[in-house]
Formats: structure tokens, sequence, C-alpha cells
């Protein structure tokens, strides 16, 4: 099984989650190799930007757990704040596209945040 690799020029040295083990997690069609910094949907290679991977990892690493787009802004910029909140919209907008079938897993918590949810049979 193939898995997109993401763009590596702007990865290279840049740990993802500094001091986290290498693993794979899997929920539904979906597949996150940490290590190699790639995902497979559905046994297909997943294309994704490093903010829309950063994005997935932490949603499905706190499963059904609601973020606020400001907290979700912190953990994928930190304090380099290269982003409005509202930006973090366009983002989970773009991923949802991207997830296709497994998206309606990616839910808005009106006027609160976003979470997305995984039964702990998936």
């Amino acid at each position: 099984m193939a898995l997109a690799t993401i763009d590596r020029a702007k990865m290279e040295n840049e740990p993802l989650f500094p001091g986290e083990v290498p693993a794979v997690i899997k929920a539904y069609d979906l597949q996150i190799d940490l290590q190699r910094k790639a995902a497979c949907l559905g046994g297909m290679p997943l294309s994704l930007t490093k903010a829309e991977f950063r994005l997935l990892v932490f949603f499905l690493t706190h499963p059904g757990s609601m973020f606020t787009r400001e907290e979700i802004q912190d953990h994928l910029y930190g304090d380099r704040l290269s982003c409005t909140v509202r930006a973090i919209d366009f983002q989970i907008c773009r991923l949802r596209k991207r997830l296709g079938p497994i998206a309606v897993h990616l839910e808005t918590v009106r006027g609160r945040g976003y979470r997305f949810n995984i039964p702990r049979s998936a």
C-alpha cells in the first residue's frame, strides 16, 4: 500500500511532534504514518499540506475532544501566529474536502470549535 508523502522540502529537519514515538494511527479507512509523515485513505495516497497533516493528527490523537479555533491555531503555529483564527475555518474546509466520505466525522461545534469523532470500533 503506497502512502503519499508530505512536501519533504518543507519538512526536512523539522520534527512533527518533538519527543513523540513514531506510530501509525488508524481510523475508519484512514491510516496516518507519523514516522513517514504520510497518509492513506481507502488504500490510496492522501495528499496533504503540512498544516492539514498536523491538523488531522491533532484531531486523531484527541478523538472526540472539542477544540476552539484559538487552541487549534496555537497547536499548529504556536508563537508564530502566522494566520488568523478565521483561517482555521478555511483549513478545516480544505481538510474536509480531502477526507471525502469520512469528513462527516470532523464536526463543527457551533459557536465553540471543532472535533473529530471516532467510535471505539473504528
